[in-house]
């Protein structure tokens, strides 16, 4: 999973000659998978039981990424959109310092979503290990078994 958040365009207002308020006028946040691969072993003949075994499971893996990326899209977009309403401004000394506001910016933004995404990789690694287990791959060996016993006699 990737993440990103950058503040694409602020506003700078200044109050006086010691206040300075730097406001989020663009923020751009992603999260999510940008072109996920499935790898398999090169050891593997693409038209045996094992291989088609080793992509069904792959694929699996891929679809719990997107439920749970799906079950937290929402929650993450709500967290992120409350943070940037709680915090409307950023006061800084001078017009000068207007980058340095906008960092400070970011980094409560990230602050406000980090343990959301931190709960996010922690559901996401317990949803895997379930599939991740001696007893699945146990299964999934044992149908390429069963189905080269039914067909040791022809090609499979």
């Amino acid at each position: 999973t990737r993440s990103s958040i950058r503040l694409l365009r602020y506003s700078v207002r200044q109050l006086d000659a010691n206040a300075t308020c730097i406001l989020p006028a663009e923020v751009e946040f992603f999260f999510g998978y940008k072109e996920p691969e499935i790898f398999v072993s090169k050891d593997l003949d693409k038209d045996s039981c094992r291989f088609s075994v080793v992509i069904r499971h792959e694929q699996v893996h891929q679809r719990i990424n997107k439920l749970v990326l799906e079950y937290f899209l929402p929650l993450i977009s709500d967290e992120l959109l409350q943070a940037v309403r709680d915090v409307k401004a950023v006061k800084v000394s001078s017009p000068q310092e207007a980058e340095e506001g906008a960092k400070e910016l970011m980094k409560y933004y990230r602050a406000r979503l980090n343990p959301l995404l931190e709960t996010y990789e922690k559901v996401l690694e317990n949803e895997q290990h379930k599939l991740d287990n001696l007893t699945n791959y146990q299964m999934e060996w044992d149908l390429c078994k069963k189905y080269e016993a039914e067909h040791k006699d022809s090609e499979y």
